[in-house]
């Protein structure tokens, strides 16, 4: 099985670092020449998927999403996605690079927005008001809009407040605003990346953070509604999916690098949650990779 695709942004708009796509221009003749869309590519940068016509359906880290008109989903760095050949709709994507974001963002409206990407708290999928789409049809009109000195400079403030009001949807979604049980839970997962090889206890990892396993399962359950469990089980399996889809080594190989000594556990671990065997996955995935 080939690996999946890592996409880079544009080189020649990498100083900008900003660019809007419409939709149907990647199903077109002008579709992308380093990927095809409707199959696995994992990319470097951000991205907004806009529908503003039509149902689309968008697998991101392997999961799929329904998208109807007016709605929007968010992509962040790292994750593997992929358009859906069937779907019939029409929209926009926009794409920006963390360096387009420090360079134009304030600091306080950066900090405020960052975890708006951060795919492990965050919803990623957003029904768009009146507002919301006026901005976004704003900032779309001055990008294709003839350049001028200042285009950029508005096109990066109509983003901070698409944002920005995203960022208040998703608070008001979550209906969380604890910022010290959101610095705990930041640590939380910035462990389980680091070490979720060497153990998958939630106990293990609420001792390295010196609060109780009760403690650290009612952080995890207000912001991301899992378990402490639940959230290392979640965590481990997508990066399980990610190398089982973009290495060439066997499953065996994988599972050892997963922290698992026996085949057998893997399987199982892996089965358990995903109801699936590793080698099933790997299957169905290079069924979506012929698709046309």
């Amino acid at each position: 099985m080939k690996n999946i695709p890592k996409i880079s942004f544009r080189e020649d708009l990498k100083k900008t670092g900003f660019e809007c796509l419409k939709l149907a221009e990647l199903t077109s003749r002008n579709k992308p020449k380093d990927h095809h869309p409707y199959q696995p590519h994992k990319i470097d940068f951000f991205a907004i998927l806009v529908i503003t016509e039509g149902t689309a359906k968008h697998t991101v880290d392997f999961k799929q999403y329904t998208l109807k008109r007016n709605e929007c989903l968010i992509i962040s760095q790292s994750q593997v996605h992929y358009f859906d050949s069937k779907s019939k709709y029409k929209g926009h994507l926009l794409l920006f690079t963390a360096d387009f974001l420090i360079a134009h963002l304030p600091h306080p409206v950066y900090f405020k927005i960052v975890n708006l990407f951060n795919y492990h708290i965050s919803n990623p999928q957003y029904k768009l008001d009146k507002t919301i789409i006026k901005d976004i049809n704003s900032l779309v009109n001055d990008f294709f809009q003839q350049s001028n000195y200042f285009k950029i400079n508005i096109v990066a403030a109509l983003l901070s407040i698409v944002l920005l009001k995203l960022t208040a949807l998703n608070l008001t979604m979550s209906g969380f605003n604890n910022h010290s049980s959101l610095s705990v839970f930041e640590k939380f997962k910035d462990l389980v990346e680091q070490e979720y090889a060497i153990s998958r206890n939630a106990t293990y990892f609420a001792q390295k953070l010196h609060i109780s396993y009760k403690h650290l399962n009612e952080i995890c359950k207000a912001i991301c509604n899992k378990s402490a469990k639940e959230f290392i089980d979640n965590f481990v399996i997508l990066e399980i999916k990610r190398m089982l889809s973009a290495t060439t080594i066997s499953v065996k190989e994988i599972g050892f690098e997963a922290g698992f000594n026996e085949p057998t556990n893997f399987l199982k671990y892996f089965k358990n949650i995903t109801g699936q065997t590793p080698l099933e996955f790997k299957q169905n995935l290079e069924e979506v990779r012929h698709l046309p």
